[in-house]
C-alpha cells in the first residue's frame, strides 16, 4: 500500500490519489515516469518528483521519513514496511481524575515482551530506550490515550510512524472496543483473564498498590499481557482489511487497473 501512496504529496488528497489509481498511476514510479500529470502544475510536478525519489530511498530503511510525511490517519501505509521493528504498546493507568499515573507498560518488540511495573522497573529513561530501535508503534486508541500518557510522563518517543489500530478497523467497518473486536475476530484470550474490563485492572492495581497483593498484580500483568500481545495479529489484520476496502471501495466506482485489482481480494 505504502509503495502506492500520494496522500504525503503537497496538493494530493484521498479524493485525487484515487483519481490517479483510476487513471492507472498505481506506484511511485509510475508517477515519476510521467512527464506531464493532468491537473497538477509542472513546478509542483517536479516537486512530487524529488520526494518521490525520497520515498523509494526510505521504504523500508528510514521510518521517521514517513512518520513525517504521511498524514497520522495515514500512517497505517507504513506497517507493513516496518513490520519486522513494530512495538506493539499498551499501558495501564491508576484510572483516577486526579491521579491517573501510568501503573503498567507492556511492550512487544522483535519477538520479545517486556513489562514495566510502577514502583519496580518502570521509569521513562527505561521505556525510552526499549523503544529505541521501534520502526513503528503500534496501538489501540494510543493516538488520543497510550502514547500522550507516556509522553507527558517524560517518555522520549521514537519518531516513527505511529498506528493506532482503533482508527484503522473503524474505516475498515470494524466498530466496538480491543475485546468485543478480539470476540468478533475469533482472538481468544487466556482464560485467567478472559471477561476482563479496564475498570477491574484499575482494581487490581488498587488492591496491589495498598495491600501488596502479588496475585493481584500478577493477575493485572497478564492482563496488559493479553491487551497487547493481541496486537501483533490485530495489526496484520487490521491494515490488510483496510487496503482491501480502499481498493474495493474503488472497484465498485470504477474499472480498476488491472495491477491494483489483482491486490483486492474479494473478503478477509
Amino acid at each position: 500500500m505504502l509503495a502506492r501512496t500520494f496522500v504525503f504529496l503537497p496538493g494530493i488528497g484521498p479524493v485525487r490519489e484515487a483519481r490517479l489509481w483510476k487513471r492507472g498511476i498505481s506506484s511511485w514510479s509510475d508517477y515519476r515516469a510521467m512527464p506531464h500529470v493532468k491537473g497538477i502544475r509542472q513546478r509542483l510536478k517536479a516537486r512530487h518528483d524529488e520526494l518521490l525519489a525520497l520515498a523509494q530511498t526510505s521504504l523500508g530503511r528510514d521510518p521517521r521519513f514517513f512518520a513525517t510525511v504521511l498524514p497520522p490517519q495515514e500512517q497505517w501505509r507504513a506497517y507493513t514496511h516496518f513490520r519486522e521493528g513494530a512495538a506493539y504498546l499498551d499501558i495501564e493507568t491508576r484510572g483516577e481524575r486526579e491521579n491517573n499515573d501510568v501503573t503498567i507498560v507492556g511492550i512487544r518488540l522483535r519477538g520479545k515482551s517486556r513489562t514495566f511495573v510502577r514502583g519496580r522497573d518502570y521509569t521513562p529513561a527505561a521505556v525510552t530506550e526499549f523503544l529505541r530501535d521501534a520502526t513503528c508503534i503500534v496501538t489501540f486508541n494510543g493516538q488520543s490515550f497510550d502514547l500522550p500518557m507516556l509522553a507527558n510522563d517524560g517518555v522520549q518517543l521514537p519518531e516513527v510512524p505511529s498506528v493506532d489500530l482503533r482508527v484503522v478497523l473503524h474505516r475498515a467497518g470494524y466498530e466496538g472496543g480491543l475485546k468485543r473486536i478480539e470476540e468478533t475476530l475469533g482472538f481468544v484470550r487466556d482464560e485467567s483473564v478472559r471477561g476482563m474490563s479496564g475498570y477491574d485492572a484499575v482494581k487490581l492495581w488498587r488492591r496491589y498498590e495498598t495491600t501488596g497483593d502479588e496475585e493481584a498484580l500478577a493477575r493485572l500483568v497478564a492482563y496488559n499481557l493479553a491487551d497487547f500481545e493481541n496486537l501483533e495479529p490485530l495489526a496484520d489484520f487490521a491494515c490488510d482489511a483496510l487496503e482491501r476496502k480502499l481498493l474495493s471501495d474503488l472497484m465498485a466506482q470504477t474499472r480498476l487497473p488491472q495491477a491494483l485489482a489483482q491486490e483486492a481480494p474479494a473478503g478477509p
